[in-house]
């Protein structure tokens, strides 16, 4: 537990998994979680001064869903509360993004944005004034091309910056969020067990 933990959040297809590349340079390993059943990614690099670990989580598209990857990870968050969320956009689906980081947000996790395919949404013609958004939302935000590898030095550094400040009591504060969403699993759980049949599959 000496590395701090930044947990990689976002939708499926937001170019989530190519940053995590990026970020760790391949150099990442599978491993084991508190709280969770499946094997995350992730990997150990230098920021600043720091050695971070960096987890790439499964894309989702609601934080209180119960989907699989829902759950997972809800539970991750639960028990491994990071030191940062970063949370990636994909820029061209903003409008249908934002419900997401807002429920992130709800968590009171120190956050740091990333609007990733921001050269494609300019093709859209989609503007973005990131620094809006940022006064907005109380959140750094920063706009990435992954295709043109622009934005992505000012991200790293604000990253860093944001590790030196981790929000004080946000371990407890975000369990207490996502104990709600927790009574609902169980109560499923329980409710199917007792009353319904389903045959056994084998493990996909």
């Amino acid at each position: 537990g000496q590395f701090k933990r930044i947990a990689l959040l976002g939708m499926p297809n937001t170019g989530k998994s190519t940053l995590f590349n990026r970020m760790t340079g391949g150099a990442a390993r599978v491993g084991n979680w508190p709280g969770i059943t499946v094997e995350l990614l992730s990997g150990k690099i230098l920021l600043g001064a720091d050695m971070v670990e960096i987890i790439d989580l499964p894309g989702i598209y609601d934080l209180h869903g119960f989907s699989d990857d829902e759950q997972v990870v809800r539970h991750f968050l639960h028990d491994n509360v990071p030191d940062l969320a970063l949370v990636i956009l994909n820029a061209t689906q903003i409008e249908r993004q934002m419900s997401l980081l807002l429920q992130l947000k709800q968590l009171n996790m120190n956050i740091v944005v990333l609007l990733n395919m921001s050269d494609e949404a300019k093709q859209y013609g989609i503007t973005i004034d990131s620094r809006k958004m940022s006064e907005l939302l109380q959140i750094p935000v920063f706009q990435l091309s992954g295709k043109y590898g622009t934005g992505y030095q000012e991200a790293l550094q604000a990253v860093t910056r944001a590790l030196r400040y981790p929000t004080p009591g946000m371990a407890e504060n975000v369990r207490t969020q996502l104990e709600q969403d927790e009574h609902i699993e169980a109560e499923m759980v329980r409710i199917l067990k007792s009353a319904v049949q389903i045959p056994a599959r084998l493990p996909e």
